[in-house]
């Protein structure tokens, strides 16, 4: 993105159109079905269901890709900050099969979650945790493989920093944790959409450590948790209190489109743009770097 990098000042950016990875839906959460609808189909669950916000990547892309092999998806959800995306994606995830069982506050849908987990061991139900879990950053730990091809054919140079949203923390913490298997030097920065309660560098840590274990367990004695620099959260970034997008992040959007005609999400990979745009403005040592901007949602 060489206009872009130059109205900021930075020797050099690139991006990882990770948004292009399905026609469907777009964005990289089908990495991470990949994993999570494997691991349901192992336990022959005929149900999944997860929480999150009305209208979630995750629901949405399950309403897809799990009724094809009989699979039955439902989702524990709350209102909040709902895009027109989003509520397209809602709708749209209804009318494919999706089951929503609403709820008012993200409290109330954690509670419910947490609950309803007790029960579901009598049923033929799988529990996806937002994000999928350890096996939904498995597809972010093969997209570390993927990176590192990519790399080595000379379509990139090796990253200083990758920069990625987050919310569970999945995407984060398997490109971490691949990235560590690779032995490569590159420090993963993820951008926190969500209050610090539900998105914390402490949780991250703790899934990247269930991945690692969940990956040796399969046999990959090379599975290491990433060292502690190599983990990054910027939090108070992504929205105001309302849940609309900051004026820097709106900025930030507008410039992605004016600059290189890419279009993003506001609310997902806007806000990860304006931490770069951030760092740029605040340290030299940053403008000189490579940065690598994982953009995994469009504005569509």
């Amino acid at each position: 993105m060489a206009a872009l990098a130059n109205r900021a000042g930075m020797d050099s950016l690139y991006v990882k159109r990770d948004e292009l990875t399905n026609d469907t839906l777009g964005g990289s959460v089908v990495r991470k079905l990949e994993f999570v609808l494997a691991a349901a189909e192992r336990k022959n669950k005929v149900n999944v269901i997860t929480h999150g916000s009305l209208g979630n990547d995750l629901s949405s892309a399950l309403a897809f890709h799990a009724p094809p092999l009989g699979i039955k998806p439902q989702c524990i959800a709350h209102p909040q900050g709902t895009t027109t995306k989003h509520q397209r994606y809602l709708e749209d995830a209804i009318q494919h099969g999706l089951h929503v069982k609403r709820t008012r506050m993200p409290l109330e849908t954690a509670l419910r979650a947490h609950l309803g987990r007790m029960n579901l061991w009598r049923k033929k139900v799988h529990y996806i945790p937002p994000g999928g879990g350890p096996h939904g950053a498995l597809g972010f730990v093969e997209a570390a493989f993927e990176l590192a091809e990519q790399i080595q054919a000379g379509q990139c140079p090796q990253p200083d920093t990758i920069f990625v949203p987050a919310r569970s923390g999945a995407t984060m913490a398997g490109l971490a944790v691949g990235l560590a298997i690779l032995d490569l030097d590159i420090t993963v920065v993820g951008v926190a959409l969500q209050p610090r309660w539900q998105t914390n560098l402490r949780r991250i840590r703790y899934l990247a450590d269930r991945t690692v274990a969940l990956l040796r367990g399969a046999g990959c004695r090379k599975a290491v948790p990433p060292t502690p620099e190599r983990m990054v959260l910027l939090t108070d970034i992504a929205s105001s209190a309302s849940g609309e997008p900051t004026q820097p992040t709106s900025a930030a959007v507008s410039l992605a489109r004016d600059a290189e005609r890419l279009h993003l999400d506001p609310q997902g990979s806007g806000p990860v743009l304006t931490a770069i745009l951030d760092q740029a403005l605040t340290w030299n040592d940053f403008r000189r770097s490579k940065v690598l901007f994982w953009n995994t949602t469009a504005d569509r």
